[in-house]
């Protein structure tokens, strides 16, 4: 999916003070990954391992005996370790020597398992741990034992996992070694993740709520762009007099949830009983918490297909013509939102607010109505519910509901492949009352960018192309944005 993360209006909402535990084998890519989280996040940083590895390295210096448990816990606590929390410039001292070279010589990756498995090591560095991450703001731990034991409350859990030969190449390539080195690191690393695993104080485990990736096939980029979804992805309550704020929204209805819970397991099961479904990267959805989808219009079929595969159930803002005889009584009974697309409908923006401000999720189309498909044009009502109520905004693209050259009430054929795809939630500042209205069309320019971008990156993942304008399609609805720069590459932006 996309290469980088888009976090709108340079400010990201809800993360300044989020906990981060970052857990995982050696090899499998935590500091990196968890530096370029940080750094992408503007959060601190702190390597556990590195303390550890200080600490030995102390050990080494008096000559102490790793493996005489009762030495190493008398002479830790003379031993005074720091670490910075800076993820550009990582600093870890012992005795105010710095050691960030030294530590990861072989004298120390051979002893440090040793060390780190005595009870009393652990205790002093865990509170000291536990000192640093408690300083304001948010931050980035990486360790063995981070979700389990330093910090179980972290708000976003991940466990890193690597193949072997993977794990080994890449910490072979850290330490500047050889091919011919690559097996002997991985019997190294093999003989590590035991005495990590079996240790009776704080074993490396993956704790049951953590999200595991495997980084093999993923790229540096990729991995740091999953957990920064997570982090973005992570509930960020309201205020609960919300419906007070202006535009208020006391007065306005709470639209049901219930039918949908039921009637969307039908319609789904209809659906691909039909069609060649596929769908992907639903785990970027916020599983609670008021959300924005963002999805493309191509076809008659993008709305139920989203309303049946999305993983939450949703509101989504429909054209009033649909509104007419039992399909606006169903319509209407399943909590959707009648929309005047030819004018500003303040109903329907109430409606839409106070479904979020009752952290619900509301789907929008921006492009206004059934065309190409491609994110260029857009109406503003996105971007000001998101300035209203802060709620993320996952980008949605729906592919294969209409192929090239058809009309755009064109019905799919039986086995007609299709896709749903979800992005990475995107969060763009709020904005008090009154909104300006230069500040909405910039907001709604950084978000079409976002839109396109990631419906180029479904085509690329699913195959499925966009099929273009169709004969009878609707031209764009007043008030629309037309994106018409170009980035390199050919990308519309």
């Amino acid at each position: 999916m996309a290469g980088e993360f888009g976090l709108v209006g340079a400010q990201v909402r809800g993360v300044d003070d989020l906990i981060i535990a970052v857990d995982g084998p050696s090899g499998s890519g935590k500091s990196s990954t968890a530096r370029g989280v940080a750094s992408r996040l503007g959060l601190r940083y702190l390597d556990t391992g590195a303390m550890y590895r200080a600490l030995t390295w102390a050990m080494l210096q008096r000559d102490v005996d790793v493996h005489d448990a009762e030495a190493v816990a008398a002479a830790a606590t003379t031993v005074r370790i720091e670490a910075g929390t800076d993820p550009q410039h990582p600093t870890v001292t012992s005795d105010g020597v710095d050691v960030a070279v030294p530590i990861r010589g072989p004298a120390v990756t051979s002893a440090v398992s040793a060390v780190s498995a005595v009870p009393q090591v652990r205790a002093l560095l865990v509170a000291l741990q536990r000192q640093i991450i408690a300083a304001p703001g948010g931050i980035v731990v990486e360790g063995r034992d981070i979700g389990s034991v330093v910090v179980p409350q972290a708000d976003v859990k991940v466990f890193l996992v690597a193949q072997a030969g993977a794990r080994a190449e890449r910490r072979t390539a850290q330490e500047g070694g050889s091919a011919e080195q690559v097996a002997l690191t991985q019997a190294d690393l093999a003989r590590r993740d035991g005495l990590d695993s079996s240790r009776p104080v704080s074993p490396l485990i993956q704790p049951p709520d953590a999200v595991v990736v495997d980084t093999t096939p993923l790229t540096l980029s990729e991995v740091i762009d999953r957990v920064v979804a997570l982090a973005l992805a992570v509930e960020s309550p309201l205020n609960p007099a919300a419906h007070d704020e202006l535009p208020r929204t006391a007065d306005m209805p709470s639209l049901p949830d219930w039918p949908m819970r039921v009637v969307r397991r039908v319609s789904a099961v209809a659906l691909r009983a039909r069609y060649d479904i596929t769908c992907h990267h639903a785990e970027f959805v916020p599983r609670t918490g008021a959300v924005l989808f963002a999805s493309n219009h191509v076809g008659y079929l993008d709305g139920p297909l989203l309303w049946s595969f999305a993983p939450r159930p949703l509101h989504a803002m429909i054209k009033r013509e649909m509104y007419e005889g039992r399909m606006g009584t169903v319509l209407t009974v399943m909590g959707q939102i009648p929309l005047t697309r030819q004018r500003v409908d303040p109903r329907a923006v109430k409606l839409a607010l106070r479904a979020l401000r009752e952290d619900k999720v509301v789907a929008i189309y921006p492009e206004g109505s059934r065309g190409p498909g491609d994110g260029r044009f857009a109406k503003p009502g996105l971007a000001y519910l998101a300035m209203c109520t802060g709620a993320p905004i996952v980008p949605v693209a729906v592919l294969g509901t209409r192929n090239p050259g058809e009309r755009i009430d064109w019905m799919p054929p039986r086995g007609q492949r299709m896709a749903v795809v979800f992005g990475e939630p995107v969060l763009i500042d709020t904005s008090p009352w009154p909104r300006r209205q230069d500040e909405v069309r910039s907001a709604t320019g950084e978000l079409q960018r976002l839109l396109v971008d990631h419906i180029q990156d479904a085509v690329r993942l699913t195959g499925l192309g966009l099929p273009g304008p169709a004969p009878n399609q609707e031209g764009p609805e007043p008030g629309s944005i037309l994106l018409t720069e170009r980035r390199p590459g050919g990308t519309v932006a």
